[in-house]
């Protein structure tokens, strides 16, 4: 085929002018045995000949108009990229894919068209199958060749296929020499294994029909002079004479015993990894050859994928992988030039991590790759879960370190390393008595041996600082274990400088107010006394004097005196709950409730009132100011009681370390809305003459609840370390109504042993 341009100034047909030299092209174009095209620019057909048809099957009309690529194999971009847009002339060689469904080689000569008025390309194609089919069997017989030295034999078409004719090199392969096969004592058959004769002759009968001119046996085995068995692999060529008669075959014979049993070994080799690969747990083991193709897939990490292992042998790395074989193909094709390695890639929702390495024989050659894909999504959540709290550690405001179980720091995030003044390159490996004494260490360590979560518990501990300040900070704490069974311990710790400073600031606060209405109501009472006192004289001296309307007052005067006097009894007695109270000891409640109801024996008597009281317990408290407590409760209780006698019922729950008392009564009940209104100062929710009392007797029953909420289990008495949680020192009440009232409050439970 030309390799010229096709260009306007060619002047092939001479002086011929351009109709004259038009109807040349065509007939030489209808004439010629290649098949011929042009396309447009966009790759179309914009004119064939009938030897183009004929070759792709297709009727003319059908070709015109078509783009090139109904001819072509799918995905064949680079190849149309050629076909349709050359830069210069080429010769390609492409399968064109027939009307039929059948595939033609072919060969191809394209050249870009550059007139005036067609723009495109041109192609002169030949049918190239013959040519392929005699290349393939040259490239046969090369590589049987190449294989080993080959023996030549030449045998009669005979019964034995009697030997006329062997090279001087099958002493090398049989055992036997030349002259001892020529001579006719031993027939080829007799060469062959007895389980290989019938095969050999079958497959020569076969190919015996007529029409075969050359044929491959599969290998086969034959016996030496010394008896042994080698493997053979022969190409035999069948010779007839002018009137097709066969009269005898020629044949190259190859020993391949040797890569016979190195297959075998490999067989060997692939059952060993097979049994391995089977029990591969959280994981799949694959072995690939040279072709990149699965010849082995099997284990227990099937179970997580859309595959099973049979989907894999036999197809290739590319099929299996998709998009993601960018990444795999070079991965193994690095293995099988011997190179380990080691990629992460993501498949069928999950992550897998690829370690892939080569398999050598006993020479050191490669003959396949291992791939292990052990699937590692547990293992990255983890990876992101730790990162995600990595960052969270690292941009909290609050110090957090870890310590082993010698005390010594093994982590510390920036803001406890900024905290003790240390870098983080100091603190790590040091004891934690570099920054706090031993006193704190030892209070951690009773903390930890508590029954408690010590989690839930907070205390408070000065931070010695690499410039020798003390900084008042809050730790909590927590003990992990690891894998291997050691013990981690966890703090979590913060500057509270400025809370110690507010607090101190507002206990002393607290303490000028308690001053102030201790003093207040003190100092009110004497010339309350002198107007009541008065009062009551003139009500003495002039109650003849005065009408009905004035002693009225007088009597207002004097109620709205003693009322005043009572408020200010409660607002003393209210200011002195902290400063009066007593030290904390076990408090019997069931004691304390007896001598209440001693007190009130009078009142409930006249009302007729049943008090029913469940099994109460020893408490941690104050019994005077408990006394009060359950003075107020039972005093409401009756009080309230409605038109009916009243119903009360006394009773207590443990919860955990502290202890639930509820008093509760069938009396006429309050609103929800005013749940929280009734514990405040002066707070009624009825008129006096409807209901007696000061509206404080409630507030006094939380102010001494709330100084009996305690520190839990190890805190010593006196101690100022503060926990996260308390105990006791909460009020509450649930009522509505007409259904009665239960006003319920706790109590630290006694740590005193029981007798």
């Amino acid at each position: 085929m030309s390799d010229q341009r096709v260009t306007a100034d060619a002047n092939f047909w001479g002086d011929a002018d351009d109709a004259a030299a038009l109807r040349g092209f065509r007939a030489l174009a209808e004439a010629t045995d290649d098949g011929i095209y042009q396309l447009d620019t966009d790759g179309h057909f914009a004119a064939v000949n009938d030897a183009f048809a004929d070759l792709t099957g297709y009727a003319r009309e059908e070709l015109l108009e078509e783009h090139i690529s109904m001819l072509l194999e799918e995905e064949s971009g680079a190849l149309e990229h050629s076909l349709t847009d050359p830069t210069e002339s080429d010769l390609l060689e492409f399968t064109v894919r027939t009307a039929e469904g059948t595939r033609v080689c072919c060969e191809v000569r394209v050249s870009p068209i550059e007139t005036a008025a067609v723009r495109g390309a041109v192609g002169i194609v030949r049918d190239s199958t013959e040519r392929e089919r005699v290349r393939k069997r040259l490239a046969e017989e090369r590589d049987m060749f190449a294989q080993g030295p080959a023996v030549v034999f030449r045998w009669a078409n005979e019964d034995g296929w009697p030997v006329e004719y062997v090279s001087a090199n099958v002493e090398d392969v049989f055992g036997y020499a030349p002259a001892e096969l020529e001579s006719g004592s031993l027939s080829y058959a007799e060469l062959l294994l007895e389980d290989e004769r019938d095969r050999i002759a079958r497959e020569v009968a076969a190919n015996s029909d007529g029409t075969t001119q050359r044929f491959t046996h599969d290998p086969y085995r034959v016996r030496t002079s010394d008896g042994d068995v080698r493997w053979v692999k022969d190409t035999t060529k069948i010779v007839r004479d002018e009137s097709g008669t066969i009269t005898h075959y020629l044949g190259y014979l190859v020993d391949i015993t040797e890569r016979k049993e190195h297959e075998r070994s490999l067989e060997e080799t692939e059952r060993r990894y097979r049994a391995l690969t089977e029990s591969f747990p959280n994981g799949i083991v694959t072995l690939f050859d040279h072709d990149l193709e699965y010849t082995l897939a099997a284990g227990q990490g099937f179970d997580r994928i859309p595959l099973e292992p049979a989907d894999l042998e036999g197809d290739s790395v590319a099929d299996i992988w998709g998009d993601t074989a960018g990444t795999i193909d070079p991965a193994f094709e690095a293995v099988l030039e011997g190179d380990e390695q080691s990629i992460e890639v993501e498949y069928a929702g999950r992550d897998w991590i690829l370690y892939i390495v080569p398999i050598t024989d006993e020479r050191g050659d490669v003959f396949t790759g291992m791939a292990m894909a052990q699937d590692v999504t547990e293992r990255t959540e983890r990876e992101r879960e730790l990162a995600k709290y990595e960052t969270i550690v690292e941009t909290i405001d609050d110090g957090i370190y870890v310590k082993d179980e010698a005390g010594r720091f093994t982590m510390v995030n920036e803001a406890y390393a900024e905290l003790t003044g240390y870098d983080r390159e100091e603190l790590l490996g040091e004891h934690a008595s570099l920054v706090v004494d031993e006193e704190t260490i030892q209070q951690s360590r009773t903390i930890r041996s508590t029954d408690s979560d010590e989690s839930s518990l907070a205390m408070e501990a000065a931070i010695r600082t690499a410039d020798g300040d003390r900084v008042p900070s809050e730790g909590t704490f927590a003990t992990l274990r690891t894998d291997d069974g050691q013990e981690k311990r966890v703090g979590v710790v913060r500057d509270i400088t400025e809370r110690k400073e507010y607090r101190q600031k507002l206990e002393e606060s607290n303490e000028r107010l308690e001053q102030f209405a201790y003093a207040a109501s003190h100092d009110l009472q004497e010339p309350l006394r002198m107007v009541s006192s008065y009062l009551r004289l003139i009500e003495q001296r002039y109650a003849d004097e005065l009408d009905d309307d004035g002693r009225e007052f007088i009597e207002f005067a004097v109620d709205g005196a003693d009322r005043m006097r009572e408020m200010i009894e409660g607002l003393l007695e209210y200011s002195r709950i902290e400063a009066g109270g007593d030290p904390f000891e076990p408090v019997d409640l069931e004691t304390v409730l007896g001598d209440v109801l001693e007190d009130l024996r009078l009142q409930v008597e006249e009302s007729d009132a049943e008090i029913r009281i469940e099994s109460l317990p020893t408490v941690e408290g104050d019994a005077s100011q408990l006394r009060q407590v359950f003075q107020n409760l039972l005093d409401n209780a009756i009080e309230y009681s409605g038109e009916q006698p009243p119903r009360i019922r006394v009773e207590a729950d443990r919860r955990d370390a502290e202890w639930v008392v509820s008093v509760r009564d069938d009396g006429i009940g309050i609103d929800s809305d005013d749940a929280d209104r009734v514990f405040q100062v002066f707070q009624r929710l009825h008129t006096h003459e409807d209901h007696a009392g000061t509206g404080i007797g409630l507030a006094l029953c939380r102010r001494i609840v709330e100084r009996h909420s305690v520190r839990p289990n190890s805190v010593r008495p006196g101690s100022t370390d503060e926990r996260r949680e308390s105990v006791g020192g909460e009020i509450w009440v649930e009522s509505e109504p007409g259904d009665g009232t239960t006003i319920s409050f706790t109590l630290p439970a006694s740590t005193a042993p029981e007798s």
